[in-house]
């Protein structure tokens, strides 16, 4: 065998290995944003409203709050921000974001089920928020607490979009329970600074 066809054989192959290692990468999947527009506004009777966040999600394993486009603690900003208006004249309503947790579980994947069942579930994923909301004027002081949680399981064979849109649906399912339980106890708590 010549130079020359050991060359040419070489050649070949290598093309080949870098056309099969070619992969077309999924479309990019564009999520809706999470929003409370829809509903109503709280109406407050305060001259402003802050919001702050005293949660720092850590940037390592089990949170994965950073690998998500759209973070809870993002999520409960867009709440504050579509829910609550300031309509008085004096006052403060103080919205604090005291947790928004992500957490990834590995879950134990039984020996062969995938091939009785399909693909068995991999991970489990958990979201947590906690807030409070707190009004100080010259009448007085309150607050209304709510927290909510939720958690979702994913395939393992799972592609990133699939995973995505489970952590978008984490998020936004984890939120909205917090609206329901917090407009709640804003309107128990808080009844006499609504107008």
């Amino acid at each position: 065998m010549s130079l020359r066809s050991v060359f040419i054989r070489a050649v070949f192959v290598v093309a080949t290995l870098a056309v099969a290692g070619c992969q077309t990468t999924p479309p990019t999947q564009v999520l809706p944003e999470i929003s409370f527009v829809y509903k109503a506004p709280i109406a407050l009777n305060v001259a402003k409203i802050v919001v702050r966040s005293t949660y720092q999600a850590p940037l390592a394993p089990p949170h994965i709050e950073y690998r998500l486009a759209t973070t809870p603690e993002k999520a409960l900003r867009r709440w504050a921000a579509d829910r609550l208006r300031a309509v008085g004249d004096s006052g403060v309503a103080t919205f604090v974001i005291e947790n928004a947790s992500v957490i990834a579980q590995p879950l134990k994947t039984p020996a062969g089920i995938e091939t009785l069942f399909g693909a068995a579930q991999s991970e489990r994923y958990r979201a947590d928020v906690k807030a409070v909301l707190e009004i100080s004027d010259g009448g007085g002081h309150g607050f209304a607490r709510a927290q909510a949680s939720h958690t979702r399981t994913i395939a393992e064979d799972a592609s990133l979009n699939d995973r995505q849109r489970v952590w978008f649906d984490l998020v936004d399912k984890v939120t909205r329970a917090f609206d329901t339980t917090m407009e709640k106890n804003i309107r128990a708590h808080l009844a006499s600074w609504i107008r």
